[in-house]
Formats: structure tokens, C-alpha cells, sequence
């Protein structure tokens, strides 16, 4: 007499498998969310050097209209920025600018480890310059 074997898996190992995919997920989800996080951080500090270097490019110009009242839609209107990014301001005070981050989702330190540069002014991390 044979014996019949049916074709399939046991519920034993599916259980197993389900509980490795478990495992992996538990591991992989959080490393994602740092991932997710530090490249947010890195898109702050590049739309701050990017704001940097537009008002730079301002002043160079515009050497006149360089003063204290000078807000970042401006450099937005005379194109020297392609969008005005969210949570950075510009404030000048001649013979220096700064270039602040609200500080909404990212904290100094979260910004110096990208790039060290960035100061504290006011509470915020900067980035400045002298003209």
C-alpha cells in the first residue's frame, strides 16, 4: 500500500515563514524611518546653502537694496531662488546675513552633523556670511 502526500505546505511552516518576514519587518521599518528622517535633514540644509548663495548673489547685484527689511520672496521674485522653501528665513544685518531654520522638525545638532557650519543664532540653526 503507498502513502498519498498532498502538495503544499504545513500550517508549521507557514507560521515559521510568517514569523521570519516578522522579524525582518521589525528590523528594516525602523533603519527606514532614520533613513527617511536624515535625508529630510540634508534637504534643510541644502535649501539653506541654497538660500545662502542666492542672497549672496543678491547682494552682489543688488548691493544697495541689501538691507535689514530684505525678505526671501524677494530673491524669489528677482529669480535668484526657484521656490521659496519652508521654514528658512533671511535676515540682514549689515556687514552680516543670516540664513535661519525654524527648527520645526530637525534640532541643531541633527543639522551640524550634516554640515558643520551651521551655527545657533537666535535659538535657530544658521548659516551666515559677511559682505
Amino acid at each position: 500500500m503507498k502513502k498519498s502526500y498532498k502538495e503544499g505546505f504545513t500550517l508549521f511552516e507557514v507560521l515559521i515563514v510568517l514569523a521570519v518576514i516578522a522579524v525582518i519587518a521589525s528590523i528594516s521599518i525602523p533603519a527606514v524611518g532614520n533613513i527617511l528622517k536624515k535625508a529630510d535633514a540634508t534637504k534643510v540644509v541644502t535649501e539653506m546653502n541654497n538660500t545662502k548663495t542666492a542672497l549672496m548673489n543678491f547682494i552682489v547685484m543688488n548691493r544697495s537694496e541689501a538691507k535689514e527689511s530684505l525678505e526671501i520672496s524677494k530673491l524669489y521674485d528677482e529669480g535668484y531662488l526657484e521656490n521659496i522653501p519652508s521654514g528658512i528665513s533671511i535676515e540682514v544685518d549689515p556687514p552680516n546675513a543670516y540664513i535661519l531654520y525654524d527648527m520645526t522638525n530637525h534640532s541643531l545638532g541633527e543639522l551640524q552633523k550634516i554640515d558643520s557650519n551651521i551655527k545657533e543664532k537666535d535659538g535657530k540653526p544658521s548659516v551666515s556670511f559677511r559682505f
